[in-house]
């Protein structure tokens, strides 16, 4: 009744939880506004209608606004599902919940929070949140087939005995077989396991958002990565200029100036080209999808900064191979015409930068590729450059890359030039094929591939839109922390599948012992403190203690479908010796076959035989000897004791019988 009662206290605790942490995770990211003209900084909650908002690249629009002053380009993904950016331009309507993608400006708040669009749409969002993990629904499953059976079982067993064995013999009888089918402890444990996880991996500044995730990334096989960030630094730096036209250096300083998105190339241009206070009237901000920034002089000509691909030309020798060296190429170009309709590009001079690896990428990598984990880098840099920074990183048998177009090709191992969709249909074709996806992202170009993905990790440092998405975010930007998260969620999967093996070799020879016992018309030989005892001491205790040890090997798939099968022998073997004993009338004898049963179901389930494992195996084993010695010295429960050579001879023929059934069900369990 404890275990039943703790299981439903932990159930409604972690649902309020949840609900909590929904409200503060949903689609608005908790983040103040500067009111425009005026010190001061709002909540979503507090704008009211007709304030003038500040805005910039990376931040939510909080409420359904128009545009006055600037130009954004939005993502209005989060809302619409549409994953093209959309240009707003003053006049503009903005629906709250979007997410700016470049540039900066002043916008008027046309609704307040709670009767915007985004609100309306709330409720919906929470529906489609990920549920319970798949192991917990399965169990469930299992659950819901047993409360089925238990009624007509119960009854049926009651109305067979009450006419034999009386009343109060008939109730704790019917009160122990029912006991007997209910894996009281699993889903308990179950939480248990998970929540531990949890915590060992904050310890590492790992912070588990969605619990359900672990399970997933137990099971992940192949992982997606960009390479700015997760495979390097992302602290870029000017490794050289090259100018083929001098004289417009000016302008293109003027050019780099107007940039506010301020990403890890802009940040290097700046810094190295200086910034200016002039500002130009049009400018066109850089986006991942664009691939370039342009602006229009006050004399008509435009400056481009961004990736010679989409200028639609080709890098010169020399540039090639220092893509091929890791490095990133920036082409500085000039056209005419107008900013939507940009006609006759050239290039005017080109800027190489460098990344430096992370710490501990290469072995990082290495324990990925080692567990058969598949690795796709996803990226917007050129797949020259993306493919040396892997193979510097370790990335081993790395034979296909290319940039994508249109038509993706779905083999690459790298995939240059990405679009943020394209990104998306990459997981999702991946999903198709019947691969555990994970996702590391930390930009809002990654949002979506994010919610796509089937463990989707991020970045402390990553935009708010990234982190608000994402399953597991690593608070110290460490990469390396990734394969404990993996291990983490191994241990909970392989610890659970093991507890539930016990708890279902319980509820399966119960289930088969009182069919037989109605048609075999035979009194049912616990009584519900037999039951604690055996479950205490063979199941709860021991699982609990093992859900700490630790997995490295990979899940198998249809683990809770090996967790029957490695049930029933050890079920079939402990019914069989009950049916036996009760045959030769030696009811008595029962608990103690049953005690030694459930000592050899651990042995069985849980090999091989760890220090660990030892201590509690050995531990039980002495605790159901101090509890039946106790019982033989006050005589209560009606148990044997050695009061002859027959007794001695009937344990000993026990004790042969179980060392036999051991060596058979491990035989059995090496075959399968």
């Amino acid at each position: 009744m404890g275990a039943c009662l703790f299981a439903v206290v932990t159930s409604v605790y972690h649902s309020v939880k949840a609900r909590h942490q929904l409200k503060k995770m949903e689609l608005f990211v908790q983040e103040k506004y500067h009111v425009y003209k005026q010190d001061k900084l709002l909540l979503r909650d507090e704008i009211e209608v007709g304030d003038q908002i500040e805005i910039s690249v990376g931040q939510q629009i909080p409420v359904d606004a128009i545009l006055l002053e600037g130009n954004l380009e939005v993502n209005e993904a989060l809302l619409t599902g549409e994953e093209q950016e959309v240009i707003k331009n003053p006049g503009s309507a903005l629906i709250g919940g979007s997410y700016v993608l470049s540039g900066q400006a002043i916008l008027k708040a046309s609704t307040i929070a709670q009767e915007s669009k985004a609100e309306q749409m709330i409720q919906e969002a929470r529906k489609v949140k990920k549920g319970k993990m798949g192991l917990v629904k399965e169990l469930d499953q299992f659950l819901w087939l047993i409360s089925i059976l238990l009624a007509p079982l119960g009854i049926a067993l009651y109305l067979v005995q009450i006419s034999k064995i009386g009343y109060e013999a008939t109730v704790l009888a019917t009160v122990a077989a029912l006991i007997g089918m209910i894996p009281e402890g699993l889903l308990v444990l179950t939480s248990m396991s998970t929540m531990i996880g949890a915590l060992r991996l904050s310890k590492r500044y790992v912070l588990t958002q969605n619990l359900n995730a672990l399970e997933n990334l137990a099971r992940v096989d192949t992982i997606c990565l960009d390479k700015t960030g997760t495979l390097t630094t992302g602290q870029l730096k000017v490794k050289e200029v090259t100018w083929l036209e001098t004289s417009y250096e000016r302008q293109l300083k003027l050019h780099i100036s107007q940039e506010t998105t301020n990403n890890p190339t802009q940040l290097a241009l700046q810094k190295y080209f200086g910034k200016q206070e002039e500002r130009l009237e049009e400018y066109l901000s850089f986006s991942s999808k664009r691939k370039y920034s342009a602006s229009k002089m006050k004399d008509g000509s435009i400056f481009l900064v961004g990736s010679m691909e989409s200028f639609g030309g080709e890098l010169p020798e020399k540039l090639i191979w220092e893509q091929e060296a890791g490095n990133r190429v920036i082409t500085l170009a000039q056209g005419k015409g107008k900013l939507d309709q940009i006609e006759g590009v050239k290039a005017i001079g080109y800027v190489v930068l460098e990344d430096e690896l992370k710490n501990h990428i290469q072995e990082t990598l290495a324990y990925l590729q080692n567990e058969h984990v598949n690795l796709r880098i996803i990226s917007g840099d050129h797949e020259r450059t993306v493919a040396s920074i892997a193979r510097k990183a370790g990335y081993q048998n790395l034979t296909r890359s290319a940039n994508v177009n249109e038509k993706l090709d779905y083999s690459l191992q790298v995939f240059g030039r990405t679009l943020p969709e394209q990104k998306k249909d990459i997981i999702k074709h991946l999903q198709q094929e019947g691969h555990i996806v994970a996702m590391v992202g930390d930009g809002v170009n990654d949002v979506s591939a994010l919610k796509q993905a089937d463990v989707s990790i991020s970045f402390e440092r990553a935009h708010a839109a990234a982190k608000n998405v994402s399953d597991i975010v690593l608070v110290h930007n460490d990469f390396a922390q990734v394969p404990k998260a993996i291990e983490e969620g191994r241990r909970i999967i392989f610890n659970i599948s093991n507890s539930a093996s016990l708890y279902f070799m319980k509820t399966i020879y119960s289930f088969v012992l009182t069919i037989l016992l109605l048609v075999l018309k035979y009194s049912y030989p616990f009584l519900p403190i037999h039951l604690t005892v055996l479950s205490a001491f063979g199941v709860g205790i021991p699982t609990f203690l093992l859900q700490w040890e630790s997995h490295p090997d990979p899940i198998q798939k249809d683990y809770l479908k090996r967790a029957i099968l490695k049930a029933v022998p050890c079920a079939f073997q402990l019914l069989l010796g009950i049916i036996v004993l009760r045959y030769l009338q030696l009811s008595r004898w029962i608990l103690l076959w049953s005690a030694m049963s459930y000592i050899v179901a651990l042995l069985v389930i849980y090999p091989p035989i760890t220090k660990m494992r030892k201590i509690v195996i050995i531990s039980m084993a002495l605790a159901y000897s101090l509890i039946f010695l106790w019982l033989m010295l006050h005589q209560s429960m009606d148990v044997s004791s050695l009061q002859s050579l027959q007794d001695i001879g009937i344990l000993l023929a026990l004790i042969f019988a179980q060392s036999f059934f051991y060596f058979v069900l491990i035989g059995l369990k090496r075959k399968n």
